[in-house]
């Protein structure tokens, strides 16, 4: 009767790492902006510059194949929900990743101050703080993560 349990832990152990993450599906989460050609690369930040185009990069591991829903919730600061990216993509191997982004941007009657009167904040202000970002995959909250933005 002794010998079962132990034959059963080292069959956990030698099983490929890829066979047990397929038992249960995972997920990393990060955000950047450092991108090439609209790709983001793999550099996770927490702090970004107001002009800078944030990424929301979540990558997926062993989720079933077939079509499925992101949506990521962007709070500002004050906790309003500032953009909500909500997409269809399919999952056609063990592996995907996937991302949405943000683009903080002024209004227009403030570029003549950004640029005239050299003041880079100028209608930024709201979106100077802690940001909080929801991340959902098929209607059901994976993560949130928070983020600071300045100007």
């Amino acid at each position: 009767m002794r010998i079962r349990p132990v034959i059963a832990a080292a069959a956990f152990f030698l099983c490929p790492s890829s066979i047990l993450q397929a038992a249960s599906p995972g997920h990393y989460l990060y955000l950047t902006a450092n991108a090439e050609n609209n790709v983001p690369r793999r550099a996770p930040a927490q702090e970004f510059d107001c002009f800078q185009r944030i990424y929301a990069v979540v990558e997926l591991d062993g989720y079933p194949r077939g079509t499925h829903q992101l949506e990521v919730v962007w709070q500002d600061p004050y906790r309003r929900v500032r953009e909500r990216t909500r997409y269809d993509f399919h999952i056609a191997t063990a592996r995907t990743r996937t991302w949405a982004w943000l683009e903080l941007r002024a209004p227009r009657a403030t570029v003549f101050a950004r640029f005239f009167l050299r003041d880079s904040a100028d209608g930024m202000q709201e979106f100077i703080g802690e940001w909080l970002l929801k991340l959902l995959v098929d209607g059901r909250q994976l993560e949130s993560r928070r983020f600071s933005v300045s100007c």
